[in-house]
């Protein structure tokens, strides 16, 4: 076959490993002028670790469909329409390892061509950004993108097993509660962000929950003694201890009471 064809030793030159060099040979033998097409030399090395490399190389040639796309649209059941959409981010392939293009194209799938891009080039730049993206959603881009990037994305990283799942409550949030907001869950970790979802409370208390955080008792209750009743700051500590001590919210008022006036 190599003799008859020199036209493969280019393209097995360019394969790393034995097992690829034997899919492209069994390729050859059942899609042979396919095989050579020029436009999908880049592509080859995806295609041949497919589950059936001879469709992945007809899907490809026929709709621009990269391998790592194709398995993305089946899995997600993609339209036809948003299967196009899809084959328009097909060079990001070129530049992004197979993890990162798919985070990228998942990217493209929910929220447009241009997050992908967008997520793609930061990638570039800090790896990891694309993944991050997936769960707390593009409004983090821009912050990626500058500085602060590295530091973001480990805040993101570190955040998303715990409270992911609530990236539409949070992520505004924090983007609200800015600096204050990440220097919180630096601080506190997953604690600072289990205490904004259970106090709803806004992003200007930022400072406010990093203070009762190092008191005892529940911060939760603590926040609303000082949200619902006016607690003073000269008595949190006493009420913290009170309600660490498993003091009722009612009984720790009433024991206070005597100390300020809460309204």
């Amino acid at each position: 076959m190599l003799a008859a064809t020199p036209a493969l030793l280019p393209l097995l030159a360019t394969l790393p490993d034995p097992a690829r060099r034997l899919a492209l040979l069994d390729l050859y033998a059942e899609e042979p002028a396919a095989s050579l097409d020029p436009r999908a030399r880049r592509e080859l090395p995806q295609i041949l670790t497919a589950p059936d490399p001879a469709e992945a190389l007809r899907v490809f040639l026929r709709d621009g469909l990269g391998a790592v796309a194709q398995q993305l649209a089946d899995r997600l059941r993609l339209s036809p329409e948003q299967r196009r959409s899809l084959a328009e981010l097909a060079p990001l392939a070129e530049v992004l390892p197979a993890p990162a293009l798919e985070a990228v194209l998942t990217l493209g799938v929910r929220f447009g061509p241009r997050v992908a891009v967008t997520a793609a080039v930061v990638e570039q730049k800090l790896p990891g950004t694309a993944d991050a993206v997936t769960t707390w959603g593009p409004r983090w881009l821009p912050l990626l993108a500058g500085q602060a990037g590295a530091r973001v994305l480990r805040l993101l990283v570190e955040q998303r097993e715990p409270h992911g799942g609530q990236s539409g409550r949070l992520t505004p949030w924090l983007l609200a509660a800015g600096e204050d907001g990440l220097a919180l869950v630096e601080r506190f970790g997953p604690d600072a962000l289990t205490l904004v979802l259970a106090t709803d409370a806004p992003p200007a208390d930022a400072r406010l929950l990093g203070e009762l955080l190092m008191l005892p008792g529940p911060s939760d209750v603590l926040h609303r003694l000082i949200t619902g009743y006016g607690l003073p700051p000269a008595h949190w500590a006493r009420a913290a201890a009170l309600l660490a001590r498993g003091e009722p919210e009612g009984r720790a008022l009433l024991r206070l009471w005597g100390r300020t006036r809460v309204r």
